[in-house]
């Protein structure tokens, strides 16, 4: 019915204008650069989605498919292990006390070296009026006395035991020298000048042999 219609209507138009029957309808030459392309928009049903709900695409298989990468395994469960009972440890040996004997040895006493020889020569000097000799100890035995006279006059040299016995004497004048060599047992000597007043001058000396 309404093809009908606009069949009649479209031959009335032509009958106004003068166009044959059959011409189409004259539409205005549109450009197509100006024309712009409208954005092809898809209908929820091609898009895949009615309603908010996906649509499977026609390809995809409604079976499962298992993946071709491997899963992993499900982690074990842990059960929690009770402590190991705590075991006394053995107590540790005490070692047995050890005693130790420390032996001195004795240390060999060794004699005390014997004292030196005392000598038996000594010097003597003589003077205005002293009598000076260099030692006053000798060693028993032959003494060698070298006596010397500094003095301006004439003196000597006297020895006497303890007793008073005169047991050598020299004479030396001023500036002379002497040696006398006598036997001299242990005990007390004095030596002197026996010139004149020489002795209580001072003249005198004390000379010990051991």
């Amino acid at each position: 019915m309404r093809r009908a219609l606009a069949a009649v209507a479209t031959a009335a138009a032509l009958a106004v204008t003068g166009a044959p029957a059959h011409a189409k309808p004259h539409r205005p030459a549109v450009k197509k650069q100006a024309m712009a392309k409208k954005p092809r928009v898809l209908s929820p049903r091609r898009r895949g989605v009615v309603g908010g709900a996906a649509w499977p695409a026609p390809w995809a298989s409604r079976r499962p498919v298992a993946p071709w990468w491997p899963l992993a395994a499900p982690a074990a469960a842990t059960l929690p292990v009770a402590p190991a009972a705590a075991v006394d440890a053995p107590a540790p040996a005490v070692p047995a006390p050890t005693t130790t004997t420390t032996t001195t040895a004795a240390t060999p006493t060794t004699p005390a070296p014997a004292p030196p020889a005392l000598p038996r020569r000594t010097g003597v000097d003589e003077g205005e009026y002293y009598v000076r000799p260099a030692r006053t100890l000798l060693g028993a035995g032959t003494e060698e006395l070298n006596v010397s006279n500094f003095g301006m006059d004439d003196h000597d040299l006297t020895i006497d035991d303890a007793a008073g016995h005169r047991i050598a004497q020299a004479a030396l004048a001023a500036g002379a020298t002497a040696k006398i060599l006598v036997d001299l047992p242990a005990g007390t000597y004095r030596l002197y000048c026996s010139l004149l007043d020489h002795d209580a001058a001072g003249m005198h000396a004390a000379l010990t042999v051991q």
